[in-house]
């Protein structure tokens, strides 16, 4: 449990907190998670396969790689937190992914990953799902629900997976809203700011 604290990283510090070995059942909450080395990683690095995942109500800040990585993470939720994103070149606010380099014992990629209710603003991507390695598995069953991303240069980009839906977030102040690459299989509905369908007539 990682609760109701103030973390700030400041000069040559890599990550503000980073689970670097295998750990289930983890609760982060209510903190505020700062990395200011923009040659740094993450604020808060999850990895090895972490399970049972929880990161809710945080003000999560980074300058360097993506605030939230979650890499490896399966059964994870995050909810309810303020993520500034990072504007480096592929990194952005809040990651789902596989990286070998991240692996741990027994870990495939990240999975059942429910991101609900979270304001990721003013980065590169703002939410996104990645296979980092070609030679590992990509991400799968992966939810992006009712948030809003906002100010990003992508707001949501499905850069690899399968199963992942989208549906009833807030896109805005994007330069795009969604972006899906080739081979990822999503569904994608109910988005403000991004238009799925066109029915009916407004008087």
């Amino acid at each position: 449990w990682i609760t109701n604290s103030d973390f700030k990283s400041t000069g040559t510090v890599t990550y503000t907190i980073a689970l670097r070995q295998r750990w289930d059942y983890v609760f982060v909450a209510n903190n505020k998670i700062v990395q200011q080395n923009t040659s740094g990683y993450n604020a808060l690095a999850i990895y090895r396969g972490a399970q049972y995942v929880t990161v809710a109500d945080n003000y999560i800040y980074g300058d360097g790689h993506s605030p939230l990585a979650l890499s490896m993470a399966s059964y994870a939720t995050v909810v309810g937190n303020v993520v500034d994103a990072a504007s480096v070149a592929n990194e952005g606010g809040i990651e789902v992914e596989w990286k070998v380099g991240h692996a741990g014992p027994g870990s495939d990629t990240s999975h059942h990953v429910t991101i609900v209710g979270n304001v990721v603003r003013d980065g590169n991507w703002c939410i996104f799902t990645h296979r980092r390695d070609v030679d590992g598995a990509a991400p799968h069953d992966v939810i992006i629900a009712n948030n809003v991303v906002s100010g990003c240069t992508i707001g949501i980009y499905l850069a690899a997976g399968s199963n992942i839906m989208v549906t009833n977030n807030l896109m805005e102040n994007n330069t795009t809203n969604l972006s899906v690459d080739s081979g990822v299989t999503a569904t994608v509905r109910n988005n403000l700011g991004h238009v799925t369908e066109n029915s009916g007539a407004v008087t």
